[in-house]
């Protein structure tokens, strides 16, 4: 007697599985100074170029390193991995919009850091020049103070020494309120999140990713 020979129809998702890994890869989220974003008007240098050199410093220029967007990429790293893996498992569940909006809170969460960072961090302070600079334009107690000690200083020969003294003092006490590349907030509020197909970000400088890891101390930042 021959065995028989039973044939079990099954639906073949092959094709669904595939088209479901292309999701997972199509997109990436851009962590920077978007093209839209780049412009500062009568200025000569836009933002990406000043957010570049301000993360590495200048020694040319005696700019400081002042690191804003890397370190929260790689603080944020294990987040985005969680983030994604939870995306991932959704998308194989058949939920095609997963990855997408885990790309667009990923974005908004990285974009909320470097923003902070702009006043949270342990970057050089101003110097005593840039925080003058600032003064100059504030129109309050601080800057009046600041107006008659520098007065004094030029009026009383013998005691320049000691109204230059007070003089350091007012200066680094008004500091202390001034945070290094957040005078107008124009170069923090330029870095934003964008998603783009993969491969589809152009090459517009300054437009950094989560994958990769001029102006002066006192400029209107």
């Amino acid at each position: 007697m021959k065995p028989q020979i039973k044939v079990k129809t099954t639906v073949d998702k092959t094709a669904l599985l595939r088209g479901l890994l292309e999701k997972l890869t199509e997109e990436d989220v851009y962590i920077g100074v978007p093209p839209e974003k780049n412009e500062r008007p009568g200025s000569p240098i836009g933002n990406a170029a000043l957010s570049y050199i301000h993360e590495y410093g200048s020694s040319a220029n005696n700019i400081p390193a002042r690191p804003h967007l890397f370190p929260i990429i790689r603080s944020k790293r294990n987040f985005v991995i969680k983030r994604l893996e939870k995306a991932w498992e959704k998308t194989l569940q058949g939920d095609r919009t997963a990855t997408h909006n885990a790309l667009e809170g990923i974005g908004a969460a990285l974009r909320n850091a470097v923003r902070a960072r702009f006043k949270s961090n342990n970057w050089r302070p101003l110097s005593k020049k840039a925080v003058a600079a600032r003064l100059k334009k504030d129109a309050g107690p601080a800057a009046s103070q600041m107006k008659i000690v520098a007065a004094k200083t030029r009026e009383r020969g013998k005691e320049a020494d000691w109204s230059k003294r007070r003089l350091d003092a007012e200066l680094k006490a008004a500091g202390a309120r001034f945070y290094p590349l957040l005078d107008t907030g124009t170069l923090r509020d330029a870095h934003d999140y964008v998603i783009k197909k993969r491969g589809g970000h152009g090459g517009v400088f300054g437009v950094l990713t989560a994958d990769t890891g001029e102006g002066s101390e006192g400029g209107n930042a």
